[in-house]
C-alpha cells in the first residue's frame, strides 16, 4: 500500500467513506479535510498508506475541532471524541482496512 498513490480527490473521496464508517447517515461534524490533516510532519504523504494511517488516527482517536447543528439551529462547536467501544474501533477498522483494500485493487487496475 506504500507504494500505491492517491490523488487529492481520490484522499478525499477515502476520508469521505471515514466519515460514513463513524458516524453512519448523520451529519459528521468535521470535515474530509480534517481527516486527512497530518499530526506529524512524517505521516504527510499521499500514499494510500499514510491516507489509511492518517484517516484511521483521527477517527478513532477523535481530538478534531467540528460543528454541530443543534436542534434550534444555531450551530455548536465541539471535539470529535475518540471511539471508546472494542465494537465501533473494530467495525471502523475493518470499513478503513476494507476501503483501502478496494482503492489498492482499484489502482492496480
Amino acid at each position: 500500500m506504500a507504494a500505491v498513490q492517491l490523488t487529492r480527490d481520490e484522499q478525499r473521496v477515502f476520508a469521505e467513506a471515514a466519515l460514513v464508517a463513524r458516524y453512519g447517515e448523520e451529519e459528521p461534524p468535521v470535515t474530509p479535510e480534517q481527516v486527512l490533516r497530518a499530526r506529524r510532519a512524517a505521516d504527510v504523504d499521499a500514499s494510500l498508506w499514510a491516507t489509511f494511517n492518517v484517516a484511521q488516527e483521527n477517527i478513532v482517536r477523535g481530538g478534531l475541532l467540528g460543528t454541530r447543528r443543534r436542534e434550534d439551529g444555531t450551530i455548536a462547536r465541539r471535539r470529535t471524541r475518540p471511539i471508546g467501544g472494542i465494537d465501533q474501533n473494530v467495525a471502523v477498522n475493518r470499513a478503513l482496512w476494507t476501503l483501502a483494500e478496494g482503492m489498492k485493487k482499484l489502482k492496480a487496475a
